[in-house]
């Protein structure tokens, strides 16, 4: 069984990990006919803040490595820029606005870094919290998410194949993939069929949400299965007490 996830105007992403699939199919909770008539009471609301307070339980945490990665870059070009000019006995002036440069770059890490170190996946009493855009974080209702499973996309571009390591006549340009971390949500939870996100940290459309392993923290087979069992159990939590209110 495979499932697709359209993912940007360029096409879909498979997400291959058949045995998980299966699995979830079986495995999934059904949820409380109360769960349907609040769809639309949470279907609109964001969780109170833009972030996972770290109050709640958190499932999947964010990674600060690649904004650490490029941001530093961004603050120590016009730095050395600016050592450089003044040892070359350049201006006050030019070595004034390249150090400001720097200065700026840096101000402007602290709150991305924080963005990225965010949770992207938490509970909070009989909801799920998903944290997929730097301006919100969205709150489902439990008994509409049907299971979690670990999938994968491929990383496709002029970097990671080039004409010495692949003949033209070798057939498809080969392609590396990166982990991800899928959230199916009911069919009848037709409030989440679609979410705004930021594109680098997952998509969410056609009722799956799907978490870039690469902005997150380590997304191996044990964390998914993990993440998974932690839902199952939250599920049986909140249909022992009575569903969703």
């Amino acid at each position: 069984m495979r499932i697709a996830a359209m993912h940007g105007p360029a096409g879909s992403r498979r997400l291959d990990e058949p045995a998980a699939a299966e699995r979830c199919g079986t495995s999934c909770m059904s949820g409380s006919s109360r769960v349907v008539e609040s769809a639309t009471a949470y279907g609109t609301r964001a969780s109170g803040g833009s972030t996972i307070a770290t109050t709640d339980d958190v499932w999947l945490r964010g990674n600060v490595r690649p904004v650490l990665t490029c941001g530093s870059i961004a603050v120590a070009l016009p730095a050395l820029a600016a050592a450089v000019a003044a040892g070359f006995g350049a201006r006050a002036a030019v070595v004034a606005s390249l150090a400001a440069v720097a200065a700026l770059a840096a101000a402007a890490l602290i709150p991305l870094v924080r963005a990225a170190a965010a949770p992207r996946l938490g509970r909070r009493g009989d909801s799920l919290l998903l944290h997929l855009a730097p301006w919100r974080t969205e709150v489902v209702p439990l008994g509409l998410v049907e299971c979690v499973f670990p999938g994968s996309q491929p990383l496709v571009g002029a970097a990671l194949a080039t004409d010495s390591d692949h003949a033209a006549d070798a057939g498809p340009t080969p392609t590396r993939r990166v982990g991800t971390l899928v959230i199916r949500f009911a069919e009848r939870a037709t409030a989440w069929r679609e979410r705004p996100t930021f594109g680098p940290w997952g998509t969410w459309r056609d009722g799956h949400a799907i978490v870039d392993g690469r902005w997150c923290a380590p997304l191996t087979s044990d964390e998914a299965r993990a993440i998974s069992q932690r839902l199952l159990e939250a599920k049986r939590e909140a249909s022992t007490a009575g569903g969703p209110r």
